[in-house]
């Protein structure tokens, strides 16, 4: 079949690699001698990076899978990522790259985010889970590294139904014969089951909170003030969390629009914020444009903004002027574990909402979070 990789034995470690028919000279191969691991000459090599959609079309033979990981990690010291497609018997995408892609990016990055979408594009199902991990720990908006910074639009289908995601903290290492360590992860499959976290502590409950129907430009005002008028329940605790989850359903009517990886970023910046106090004096301009929004005065506005009524979260600077309009500022790059279900039926005539805000423990064992064992956890789940 022209364009598929195929690998033959030649003696000992040395193994023939070509692209389709062998006798055309125009795609015959070089010998790989994996004893020295000496990667192919480079013009080759990008006839293979050109056809690596096939790459999962060989066979299980030991000698071709290790030829075949060193094609990647050749791949990943050049172009700096490489990312596996979903095959028949595996329904998930995993890339590895050496910096996360950033929000429009205009180098490699872009390249890769295109690349990604392609492959996402692949996935069957809708109910979407995707992970993050990276060596470092420093926090970041976990949903905009898996979903808008790659391109909401990719995730409508996948993620009908729900959707569920998690920042990991730990190794990244590529699984090839280099064990050759990049920075970050990314995993895409189905399922909405929490793999590297598991909940502690229910920290905030609410049920059956109303929310106006919300639209493709709806903002967190919406959630924020839903919730911060709603009958929340709140368990004390003293110490501010460096780290939560959420678990959140939808309940909406049978025809109503929901695209979750559009809806997600406001609803968590609007849950989340209600959980914050305002640290800060608000400029008069900002409150007069949070109460239009909410259409309430501006006497209960600042109020609610200001109350103590759900100390879960520390006090911090939730809201700003930006341009013609307001910025929100929550939390949510401690937010390690998000889960959100949607639930349509006839009978509901509305859109409302229950949840829970919780602490989170790890779920993987502190020894393999340590090692390369935490991506592999995530993909075999």
């Amino acid at each position: 079949m022209a364009g598929k990789l195929q690998v033959e034995l030649q003696s000992g470690d040395r193994f023939l690699v070509s692209i389709g028919d062998t006798k055309d000279p125009r795609r015959r191969g070089h010998v790989v001698n994996l004893g020295t691991k000496r990667v192919f000459e480079e013009a080759y090599v990008g006839s293979l990076l050109a056809h690596s959609p096939y790459w999962d079309s060989i066979s299980d033979d030991e000698g071709a899978i290790e030829a075949l990981k060193l094609v990647e990690v050749y791949r990943l010291q050049r172009e700096k990522y490489v990312i596996k497609r979903p095959t028949a018997t595996n329904n998930q995408v995993n890339a590895w790259s050496v910096q996360y892609i950033s929000f429009e990016p205009k180098d490699w990055r872009r390249t890769m985010r295109e690349e990604l979408k392609l492959a996402i594009n692949e996935l069957e199902g809708n109910c979407l889970y995707a992970a993050y991990v990276s060596e470092s720990d420093l926090l970041c908006d976990v949903e905009n590294v898996l979903l808008y910074n790659v391109g909401a639009s990719a995730f409508k289908t996948l993620s009908k139904n729900g959707l569920c995601f998690e920042r990991g903290f730990g190794s990244t290492s590529f699984p090839s014969p280099d064990n050759l360590s990049v920075s970050h992860f990314y995993h895409y499959s189905q399922g909405n089951t929490f793999r590297l976290w598991k909940e502690n502590e229910a920290l905030a409950f609410w049920r059956e909170i109303a929310l106006p129907t919300p639209t493709s430009t709806s903002k967190p005002h919406l959630f924020w003030y839903a919730l911060k008028k709603g009958n929340v329940e709140c368990s004390h605790h003293g110490v501010p969390l460096k780290q939560f989850g959420l678990d959140i359903q939808l309940h909406i009517p049978e025809t109503s629009w929901c695209n979750l990886a559009v809806l997600v970023k406001p609803l968590l910046d609007g849950v989340i914020s209600a959980f914050h106090q305002q640290s800060i004096p608000c400029e008069s301009i900002v409150l007069q444009r949070l109460s239009a929004l909410t259409d309430s005065s501006l006497a209960e506005t600042k109020r609610l903004l200001y109350e103590v009524v759900y100390p879960v979260l520390e006090a911090r600077p939730i809201i700003s002027a930006f341009r013609q309009g307001i910025i929100w500022n929550p939390g949510d790059d401690a937010c390690v574990a998000c889960r959100v279900k949607v639930q349509r039926s006839v009978d509901n005539e509305s859109w409302s909402m229950n949840g829970r805000l919780f602490s989170v423990a790890d779920n993987v064992d502190v020894d393999a979070a340590a090692s390369r064992v935490l991506t592999k956890h995530i993909m075999d789940f």
